[in-house]
C-alpha cells in the first residue's frame, strides 16, 4: 500500500513540475539531495563500523559480563524456554541497544529470532519471539550514541542535550509497553 502512495506521489510531483516548467528545479533538487544523502551515509558509515566493532570487543570483555549479571535475571524472565545460546544473542541485543547502537544489535537479533523460530513447533510466533520483538522495538537507551553521531556529523555542539529526554522517553515506553505485552501475549 505504500509503494504505491510514494509512486502516486512521485508521479504527481513530476507532472505538477511539468505543467508549472519547474523541471529545472526539481532537477537540482533532486541532484542536491541525492548529494546531501550520499555524505551522511559516509559519515554514518564510519560511525557504524566504529560500534559494531566495540560490540564484537565488548563479548569478550568484563563490561560483558557485568551487564550478564545485571540483566541475566531479566532475560531469564521473559526467555525462560529459550537455550542459552539464544538468550546469549538477546542478552547481545539487549546492550547493544542500551548503548544507543541498533545496527550493531541487528546481527544478533536476527540470529536469535532464527534460533526462536527453529526452537518453536509451528508456524505462529512464540510468546518469547513476541516478547523478543517488543524489547528490541522500545529498548531503553543509556547511551543514545548513534543519534548523538549523527548530530555531532551536523554541525549540533550540544548533542548531549538528547540524553535526558531519551532516558525518561524510553524508560517509560518501555515498561508500558513490557507490562502491556506480558498482560495482551500470556
Amino acid at each position: 500500500m505504500i509503494n504505491k502512495i510514494w509512486v502516486y506521489m512521485l508521479m504527481f510531483s513530476f507532472i505538477f513540475g511539468v505543467f508549472n516548467g519547474q523541471i529545472a528545479e526539481m532537477n537540482n533538487a533532486i541532484f542536491s539531495s541525492l548529494e546531501n544523502t550520499t555524505s551522511i551515509i559516509i559519515s554514518f558509515i564510519g560511525i557504524m563500523c566504529f560500534w559494531c566493532g566495540m560490540i564484537n570487543v565488548l563479548k569478550n570483555t568484563v563490561i560483558m559480563s557485568l551487564f550478564e549479571k545485571i540483566l541475566n535475571p531479566f532475560i531469564e524472565n521473559f526467555f525462560k524456554k529459550e537455550n542459552d545460546n539464544t538468550k546469549k544473542l538477546i542478552m547481545i541485543n539487549v546492550v547493544s541497544n542500551m548503548l544507543g547502537i541498533g545496527n550493531a544489535a541487528t546481527p544478533s537479533g536476527i540470529k536469535a529470532m532464527k534460533e526462536m523460530d527453529e526452537n518453536s513447533s509451528g508456524e505462529a510466533m512464540t510468546y518469547e519471539m513476541n516478547m523478543f520483538v517488543l524489547i528490541n522495538t522500545l529498548s531503553i537507551q543509556i547511551l543514545p550514541t548513534t543519534i548523538m553521531s549523527m548530530m555531532v556529523s551536523l554541525g549540533k555542539a550540544d548533542a548531549y542535550k538528547i540524553i535526558l529526554p531519551i532516558w525518561l522517553t524510553s524508560i517509560a515506553t518501555f515498561a508500558i509497553v513490557i507490562f502491556i505485552g506480558s498482560v495482551i501475549l500470556k
